[in-house]
């Protein structure tokens, strides 16, 4: 539960474990606030989240956007509310600050300049991630695209946050972003160390790209509506 009320959440059903089913279903079910998407596959969940954000685009809309997973959650009553004000102090992207659960956080602090060249990518991909809906409109298809070897042209399927965070985080940035300094985001990692393994050629794809160019939001309204 959140004090403020502005949001709604969109559920991607794109997990191959269908385990969640259940808990997914209660959800929707407590609030009509949740909206469902149905679609297969990881292929599928990223082709979701471009076409909404399109959709909301063409629809007027100048939410924010939060990228949440569905086994984790907020910290507490209020994260919404920081959330959006930090936006509504002109930031356009926000990155952190999460707990994790099964040890100690040691990646490091969310750095915004230059990180496609930082390790670990700046931390950028770090819960709990936001942007400002109109820098979609700026975001390519490529950006979320293998370009090289035989996966080119298809989408993510992992290292989906890398993908998405670092793009939004050039054209928006460093000044324009935001690192929270509270913790925000509960984190409860539900894969295993071979994961990171399997991340790893995606990463080194999605970093090989050239950095995305500084984009002009001259006469559109800094104004945040929700999430």
């Amino acid at each position: 539960k959140q004090v403020d009320g502005r949001w709604c959440a969109l559920v991607v059903h794109a997990a191959a474990d269908a385990s969640w089913e259940s808990e997914t279903e209660a959800m929707l079910l407590s609030d009509p606030r949740f909206i469902s998407l149905r679609g297969g596959g990881q292929f599928n969940k990223m082709r979701h989240m471009w076409n909404t954000f399109h959709a909301m685009l063409d629809g007027g809309t100048k939410a924010v956007v939060a990228l949440l997973d569905l086994d984790d959650s907020l910290c507490d009553d209020y994260a919404l509310e920081r959330v959006l004000l930090t936006h509504s102090n002109g930031a356009l992207v926000t990155a952190g600050s999460m707990i994790r659960t099964d040890r100690m956080d040691r990646s490091g602090p969310v750095q915004f300049h230059n990180a496609r060249f930082l390790r670990g990518g700046g931390n950028v991909w770090k819960h709990l991630r936001t942007f400002w809906l109109p820098l979609r409109a700026h975001m390519k298809l490529e950006y979320l695209q293998w370009s090289t070897g035989e996966e080119r042209g298809r989408f993510y399927e992992v290292a989906q946050d890398w993908a998405w965070m670092l793009p939004l985080v050039e054209m928006s940035g460093a000044s324009r972003c935001v690192a929270h300094n509270k913790p925000l985001y509960l984190y409860e990692p539900s894969v295993s160390g071979r994961h990171d393994l399997i991340r790893e050629p995606a990463i080194n794809d999605i970093v090989a790209k050239a950095p995305v160019a500084l984009v002009s939001l001259d006469g559109l309204q800094n104004d945040k509506q929700g999430l």
